[in-house]
């Protein structure tokens, strides 16, 4: 038997949802929609990143209420829009390292899933099939021993799933939101090139880049290259303030341009352009396409961030 064939006994469960075939789709293939359903009832996903194409990979996490997070990833083996899936599923850690399930060390580390889509008359009729790689004996029977249980725990998503695509969607033909543009300035008491390499550097980043005091930095990452992403994660009491974008332009020390969004918003623009002045350094910076009812209130939230810039710089 090869590394990516399944074993005789595989988990099996069939759903069929009132909802389009490419509606459906949508909601395994879209990172923000994945999001929405993915994991346990009572999970909540707050880390996500999706390269969905052969080769790619779904990596992500949850945070449960009795504070454990789980990390997981999928790696995308063949993909036929919008019929069928195959993919290879484990638990993961924060790196993307496949790691031992946290409820047992022998439930197998890949599971190879085959996904498959098929619509009558405005109904999907999904069917997901799963089955060990490269597992011992043991893990194999200790697999075949829960598939009732992972039936349950499939049902209970499916469940969300289905509520999920029920749920009114947005009319993409009623009015947008207006939009505007914030555009503000700062002095500071140090050279451009110290100014600019803060916005790319992930350990003085996590110090004041969307960081407050009340609450707690879970993630950092920064990939400082024109077409590289970045991730700003801190947890404010219950709740999880996410914030991601992509580096359109990185010209050191004058001038640094990314996307800018989370989740529920579209991507909206940040310029930072700096200029030597008073022998220091002059920042400006331009948000453009900022929802207008929240303007104020971004405005607020950029000065306080260039503040806590400044404070870290004078550390």
């Amino acid at each position: 038997m090869t590394d990516t064939e399944q074993k005789e006994k595989e988990f099996v469960i069939e759903r069929t949802f009132n909802a389009k075939k490419e509606e459906v789709w949508n909601a395994f293939t879209q990172a923000k929609q994945l999001c929405k359903w993915w994991g346990p009832k009572e999970g909540v996903i707050t880390d996500a990143e999706l390269d969905f194409r052969v080769g790619g990979y779904f990596h992500y996490s949850i945070h449960l209420p009795d504070k454990r997070v789980i990390w997981g990833k999928f790696a995308y083996h063949e993909i036929k829009p919008i019929d069928h899936i195959v993919y290879v599923d484990s638990f993961s850690d924060e790196k993307g390292n496949i790691v031992r399930a946290p409820f047992s060390a022998l439930f197998p580390l890949e599971i190879l899933n085959v996904l498959t889509l098929a619509e009558t008359e405005g109904k999907t009729t999904l069917t997901l099939r799963g089955g060990p790689i490269r597992a011992s004996e043991e893990e194999i029977k200790f697999f075949e021993g829960i598939c009732d249980s992972m039936h349950q725990g499939f049902s209970g998503m499916f469940d969300v799933l289905d509520d999920y695509l029920k749920a009114p969607k947005q009319d993409v033909k009623s009015e947008p939101h207006k939009t505007t543009t914030i555009t503000l300035t700062k002095q500071f008491n140090r050279s451009c090139e110290k100014v600019f390499d803060a916005w790319l550097d992930p350990k003085r980043a996590g110090k004041w880049l969307f960081a407050t005091q009340e609450g707690e930095m879970q993630k950092v990452e920064i990939n400082p290259r024109v077409g590289g992403s970045f991730a700003i994660i801190e947890k404010r009491g219950e709740q999880i303030a996410e914030h991601r974008g992509t580096y359109l332009i990185i010209e050191r020390p004058t001038k640094l341009k990314f996307s800018f969004g989370g989740p529920g918003f579209p991507d909206t623009y940040v310029t930072i352009e700096l200029t030597s002045k008073n022998n220091g350094c002059e920042l400006m910076l331009t948000h453009e396409g900022v929802w207008a009812q929240y303007a104020q209130k971004t405005r607020e939230g950029w000065m306080g961030i260039l503040e806590n810039l400044a404070v870290t710089l004078e550390n």
